[in-house]
């Protein structure tokens, strides 16, 4: 009985949970969920569709300011409805401002040319690129899984993507949420469906498979060996090969060039480019399957009309030829490492007619499709993710990489030791001798892809008088996953400090999708004006430099604006109010009224301190100028003297500021700010530079202390023979 009601628990929390596995494509996102012991099955997104586009939108109310420079502020969240898929394309058509895409070819990136090739922005709405990352996986995630409890994310990425890049997704998981969760690259994922839905293809020999995948912005190419190993399938990737800024997302933007020149378009603004490029996609679509191809072009120069594109027009474009060249390339590259069996065809854009018979002329078997190309990379994440949850029905495939993309190095302790050399083996360990605080985990630049923000993690370790640093390693991508303090003795785990990682805005990506993050993010505003505002009441009544900062009639306004404020937020109004904004505006009208005080009070200290600072910085640069015209009497003397000028025209200056700073009105802004010092002193510092340069092309005179001496005697002879003719008494005799 006992048994049977453990079973039937068992079964009811498992039946509760899922996984899922997502292929984070350029422009297409796929995924795939299963329940505990059950196939995975591909995600469906709205109205059924398979794939979802890799874009995220926003849909604003008229207050809000998308003009602005700065990051949203949190309770501007109020105003913006997110929007991903095909509604956040809709949304973009319109205001391409207003959304982002693309998520997986940026993350990590840094290339103005793709962005402008691609037509994307890297912020919508002012939202940072890396809170996008986190909003779309929210509202992905939730679209696909409809409410069930998610017990492991698995995600897929290109196998070059670094540890940084990655972790601009992790993060963002666990930004919403998620504490279950993984990533492989595509190989694996490959390398788990194939080994698991093919495995009559290698039960009795090897079987060594090129998978060629075209994608929206990247060709990729690679070999793995599939094969029995103690009758278990075991899969090595013989090699790996990968072209960026090549696939379908270029072919339309040519398309796009290509439509502007054909109708005669003049002066395109950017959300008609945006439009242009919707259009241009269908095209591509269409012509994969027809000669000739049209869609509606709306509201471009004030008027709608349609385009036709023929597939022979298509195949002259020169990303068409671009795209032929990399595959040749990647092709080529694959075959110099190991031969091949059998081929398989995957990605959107391998489905144009010409690439495909580009790519037969270049192999000799036939090209094979007994896989879903758009869906068998998610469908290894939804393996994947259930072998993590030990939730599999398969027995366990082993994966074999012994072809590591990038060199990657550690650093410490003024040691440089090599954890991956590229193309050749990896280790799982190694040790750093002496004592250091600072840990560098350094992929090599030259193996990555041009434009990588951060190739190097950089982790804080707590240091020991003497010993060593005991690290051990993961690959796919390599991290670091043990970090132990030894000596003599023994070793002990220590935590390891990730100074340098992709940063997210928590609460604003909170307020967007947690009510109660939106609660209590009201909760702390109420309690700062309140604290705020009693505050400044008892500064206005007590603080003597607020009072001889301010006025009568300012400290009334002061008072007033605090004292509505207290009153309000203790009101049933308040506490009934369920809006940021409400809040924010009022804590920022206290600012307001109180600000210009706080900031005269500023500026009053900063001025003093700037006139101390920069007369510190005179007195240091004369006497140095003096010693450099001694040293070097060929120094060009107009500079010396345009020097003593300027610091004699500063001194006077700064004594009519300070006068004038004492005599004004305190509840006034100063007449001299210290911006304006500061300026003057940048002058002097640019001179004094300018005099420095010189002095190091200039020859120095070897003998110029004994010179300045021998002047400075002559000086002296000259002054006693004038105290001698004028019965002055000499001052010098009695020293």
């Amino acid at each position: 009985m006992c048994f049977s009601f453990i079973a039937l628990f068992a079964f009811l929390c498992f039946s509760q949970s899922a996984v899922i596995g997502i292929d984070c494509g350029s422009y297409f996102t796929k995924s795939a969920t299963a329940q505990p012991f059950e196939l995975p099955t591909v995600g469906l997104y709205h109205q059924s569709k398979r794939v979802t586009p890799s874009f995220l939108g926003f849909r604003a109310k008229p207050a809000f300011n998308f003009q602005l420079k700065s990051s949203i502020a949190g309770e501007e969240t109020e105003l913006l409805t997110p929007e991903f898929g095909e509604r956040a394309l809709t949304v973009m058509d319109v205001r391409p401002w207003m959304g982002s895409g693309y998520f997986s070819t940026f993350a990590g990136l840094n290339s103005k040319k793709i962005e402008e090739d691609l037509h994307i922005n890297l912020t919508a709405a002012r939202v940072k690129y890396n809170d996008l990352v986190a909003l779309y996986l929210n509202y992905y995630i939730k679209s696909i899984t409809e409410g069930q409890n998610i017990e492991e994310v698995a995600l897929v990425f290109p196998a070059t993507f670094t540890l940084d890049q990655r972790m601009v997704f992790e993060n963002g998981l666990k930004t919403i949420g998620y504490t279950n969760f993984s990533s492989i690259d595509d190989a694996e994922a490959i390398s788990y469906a194939y080994s698991l839905e093919k495995i009559a293809k290698f039960t009795k020999s090897a079987n060594k498979v090129l998978f060629v995948d075209i994608g929206a912005t990247t060709v990729k190419a690679y070999i793995v060996k599939f094969e029995l190993s103690s009758k278990k399938p075991k899969a090595t990737r013989l090699s790996y090969h990968i072209k960026h800024e090549v696939g379908g997302a270029f072919i339309t933007h040519d398309i796009v060039d290509f439509m502007v020149k054909k109708i005669g378009l003049e002066k395109v603004t950017v959300a008609e480019r945006q439009r242009l490029f919707t259009a241009a996609e269908k095209i591509k679509s269409q012509l994969t399957l027809l000669q000739e191809a049209q869609a509606i072009v709306e509201n471009v120069e004030g008027r709608d009309f349609s385009f036709k594109m023929t597939r022979e027009e298509l195949e002259q474009l020169s990303s068409i030829s671009n795209l032929k060249n990399s595959i040749s390339e990647i092709i080529s590259e694959a075959l110099k490492i190991s031969k091949y069996d059998e081929i398989e065809l995957m990605g959107g854009t391998s489905r144009i007619p010409i690439i495909q018979t580009h790519l037969q002329s270049l192999v000799r078997k036939q090209i094979g499709h007994s896989m879903n190309g758009d869906e068998v990379i998610a469908m290894g994440a939804g393996y994947y993710a259930q072998y993590r949850q030990n939730q599999s029905k398969y027995q366990p495939i082993q994966l074999v990489n012994n072809y590591p993309l990038y060199s990657v190095n550690v650093i410490g302790n003024n040691q440089v030791l090599e954890v991956c050399v590229k193309g050749k083996k990896c280790k799982n360990e190694l040790t750093l001798i002496g004592n250091t605080s600072q840990i560098q985990l350094q992929v090599i630049t030259s193996d990555l892809q041009p434009g990588i923000i951060t190739p190097t993690q950089i982790y804080e370790i707590k240091p020991i008088p003497s010993g060593s640093i005991h690290l051990v390693f993961e690959h796919s991508p390599t991290r670091i996953v043990l970090a132990e303090l030894c000596d003599k003795e023994k070793c002990r785990e220590t935590d390891l400090i990730l100074k340098n990682g992709p940063s997210i805005s928590e609460e604003i990506v909170k307020l967007f999708i947690d009510v109660q993050a939106r609660e209590e993010r009201i909760a702390k505003t109420k309690n700062e004006i309140e604290q705020f505002a009693l505050r400044v009441l008892q500064e206005v009544e007590k603080n003597a430099t607020v009072r001889f900062f301010s006025n009568h009639t300012q400290r009334l306004n002061i008072i007033r604006t605090a004292e509505k404020m207290k009153d309000w937020v203790r009101s049933k109004e308040a506490a009934e109010c369920h809006n940021l904004m409400n809040f924010t505006q009022r804590l920022s009208a206290v600012k307001r009224a109180i600000g210009p005080v706080y900031v005269r009070i500023h500026e009053n200290t900063s001025f003093y301190e700037s006139v101390e600072s920069i007369g510190m910085v005179m007195n240091f640069m004369s006497q140095a100028v003096e010693q450099f015209s001694a040293q070097a009497p060929a120094l060009d003397k107009s500079m010396i003297f345009a020097f003593k000028d300027k610091v004699q025209k500063t001194s006077a200056w700064l004594e009519q500021s300070i006068r004038k700073n004492q005599q004004s009105t305190p509840w006034y802004p100063l007449p001299v700010r210290p911006k304006q010092v500061k300026e003057r002193e940048v002058e002097l510092n640019n001179l004094f530079k300018k005099i420095q340069n010189a002095l190091s092309r200039a020859p120095v005179d070897p003998d110029a202390r004994a010179n300045r001496l021998a002047a400075l005697e002559k000086e002296k002879e000259k002054m006693m023979q004038k105290m001698e003719k004028e019965n002055i008494k000499n001052p010098f005799k009695e020293l």
